[in-house]
């Protein structure tokens, strides 16, 4: 009797626990279902597509390449899809880091050099922005192949290994130089400086930045009381670079600033409001730029504190062109904003003519912001509008031009001089 009953006990368990394992099975195969019914349709069609890709598909398949061609494809070009490897360079550039480059940049498929980074092997070589490269070798024995384009520059280009040098024949002017340059990693620097007495680099001493004189001037010459700065990204250390250079200007009892932020393509919002901070009159912590999201949420972006009156500036010139965009103009906006809300009446904005005739800066008046996904991959969206902080300017798709803004002047171009620096400084 009393096993009988120890064996209805131990079977009424054996039932409960099968009983309860359907009821768990049930709940995920309802849960799950319930969730496939819920996605939105683009997202279960993808999956779908994905699945006869895998099941079918008798050719090379590249899931990333596939996602990357959809968020491009479908998107804005400012939007864009990074595989782990992809995101790991992004962090990289974000901190200024280099690898394996000469740090160069080309106007588009031409063989005309658009920018030298800072601190790259080609700026310690000699090589400067507006050269034309004409030849190419990968050995001091070897022959010069001709270049026309920045394809034909690259197809020999990427035989160059990391640490070996190679030659480059550059035109300036009509005179064609000769160039030894080695790719290598650096951190970049985004900061140079010039005024009457001396033109300086930024460079890394160690850990630490610092001002280094240059061997030979940035620019032929700068006008007695004038400091000229050139600010070529809101990447790295750019803001701890920009202090350098604005205690150089100080040191130095110069209150006129010429702030060159043409091809500046923009960067970080937390580096933008550092170095706003030092560049715009009134209170120690304000907005430097407004974003408003698709919600209709809007954020301010607002310096921590401000050094402005320790430079006692007379004047603020700034320099753009249609390489001047996102963050670039995004500090413009703040600076003539607060020039003109604190009555100061210091700033002029000098632009020049862009490639469709008209004198602008670019137009990139939006963010993006990076979501970091599973397994290290992320993507880019273009997520807000920006407005200027005190006039609620938005210059998406128009860019800072004279109908911005009385104080914005457009220069035009005059060949073999500097023509929108030397009207700053008139």
């Amino acid at each position: 009797m009393e096993n009988e009953k120890s064996e209805n006990r131990l079977l009424t368990r054996v039932l409960a626990g099968i009983l309860c394992a359907f009821a768990l099975v049930g709940v995920f195969v309802l849960g799950f279902f319930s969730r496939q019914w819920t996605l939105p349709k683009a997202v279960r069609e993808a999956q779908n597509v994905l699945e006869i890709i895998e099941k079918n598909y008798v050719g090379d398949f590249d899931e990333d390449e596939f996602i990357r061609s959809a968020v491009q494809g479908s998107l804005d070009r400012y939007s864009a899809y990074y595989t782990p490897s992809d995101y790991s360079q992004v962090t990289l550039h974000r901190e200024g880091v280099s690898q394996g480059v000469i740090g160069v940049s080309f106007y588009s498929d031409s063989n005309v050099i658009y920018s030298v980074s800072g601190n790259s092997p080609a700026e310690h070589a000699g090589i400067s922005d507006g050269g034309k490269v004409v030849g190419i070798k990968l050995s001091a024995e070897g022959e010069y192949t001709p270049v026309g384009s920045y394809s034909e520059f690259y197809s020999v280009y990427a035989q160059a290994r990391r640490g070996e040098t190679f030659y480059l024949k550059i035109e300036y002017g009509g005179e064609v130089k000769e160039f030894a340059v080695a790719k290598g990693n650096y951190i970049e620097s985004y900061v140079w400086y010039q005024d009457e007495n001396g033109s300086y680099n930024c460079a890394l001493d160690g850990t630490e930045w610092k001002l280094v004189e240059r061997e030979k001037p940035l620019k032929s010459h700068i006008n007695e009381g004038f400091a000229y700065i050139k600010l070529s990204s809101f990447n790295g250390a750019a803001a701890e670079q920009m202090e350098l250079a604005l205690g150089k200007m100080k040191e130095n009892g110069i209150k006129k600033l010429v702030l060159d932020l043409r091809n500046n393509g923009g960067g970080y919002m937390d580096i933008l409001i550092e170095i706003a901070g030092r560049l715009i009159p009134g209170k120690a912590k304000q907005v430097v730029s407004s974003v408003v999201y698709k919600s209709g949420a809007k954020y301010e972006f607002s310096t921590t504190a401000n050094h402005y009156d320790e430079y006692g500036f007379e004047r603020i010139s700034v320099l753009g062109n249609e390489g001047t965009a996102s963050a670039s103009e995004a500090l413009i906006g703040a600076i003539l904003d607060y020039d003109a809300t604190n009555n100061k009446n210091i700033v002029r904005v000098i632009v020049s003519k862009a490639s469709d005739g008209t004198f602008r800066t670019y137009g990139k008046g939006i963010m993006q912001t990076t979501f970091e996904l599973a397994g290290g991959s992320a993507i880019k969206l273009t997520t807000a509008k920006i407005y200027w902080p005190t006039s609620g300017v938005c210059i998406h798709g128009t860019g800072v031009t004279p109908d911005t803004d009385s104080r914005v002047t457009g220069v035009a171009p005059v060949s073999g001089t500097d023509a929108e620096l030397e009207a700053a400084m008139n």
